[in-house]
């Protein structure tokens, strides 16, 4: 009979299978304490639509385990907002995880900061609308095989165009793998390395 459920700021971890098999939930509420969400924590959920998350951006991303709450059609909010339209990864932020904003079909461009050096599996999956990408993660480690990080990204209009920055030196293996609606990408002097199957 559980329909929504709130974690309070003060909760650093969500246990593994707490909310498995609710299948009456529809909404979550996740506090910016939260650091970990354990494995199968909303495992059959099937009627969880809704996820709310009251930190930042940055602090989303540094949440370990996204991928248990955000690897099934859900809308996400930050901050009481609609992940929509333009969406900034912070300089600060160093690892992207996994699911992060899979599904967002309303984002519509995409600015990855500086300090990224990692990109989890399916960060950006089926992000439909998705048409800008502006990367500037100066160095960011191979990607593995069937990563699909941008997987059927910006199907739903004209296509992506991906700009690199300035300062990336190096594009990573299977970094862009799948993004089948992308239609232009613009390399700078500043990289010296792009990985197999980047594109």
């Amino acid at each position: 009979g559980l329909t929504s459920v709130t974690i309070p700021d003060s909760v650093t971890s969500i246990g593994r299978s707490a909310f498995s098999g609710c299948t009456g939930l529809t909404s979550v509420t996740i506090g910016d304490g939260v650091t970990s969400i354990g494995d199968y924590a909303f495992e059959d959920c099937t009627g969880l639509t809704s996820v709310y998350y009251t930190g930042d951006v940055a602090g989303w991303c540094g949440i370990s385990g996204l991928d248990e709450v955000m690897s099934s059609r859900r809308t996400l909010y930050i901050d009481g907002s609609k992940v929509e339209g333009a969406i900034a990864i912070p300089d600060s932020v160093t690892s992207i995880p996994s699911y992060a904003f899979a599904y967002q079909t309303g984002i519509t461009s995409v600015t990855i900061g500086e300090g990224v050096t990692s990109i989890g599996d399916y960060a950006f999956y089926n992000c439909s609308g998705l048409t800008e990408i502006n990367w500037n993660a100066v160095s960011v480690a191979d990607l593995s095989y069937s990563s699909d990080v941008f997987y059927n990204a910006g199907t739903a209009g004209d296509g992506i165009t991906v700009t690199f920055g300035d300062s990336v030196e190096k594009i990573p293996e299977y970094a862009f793998e799948g993004c089948t609606g992308l239609t232009s990408v613009t390399i700078p002097d500043s990289v010296t390395s792009i990985g197999s199957s980047a594109f």
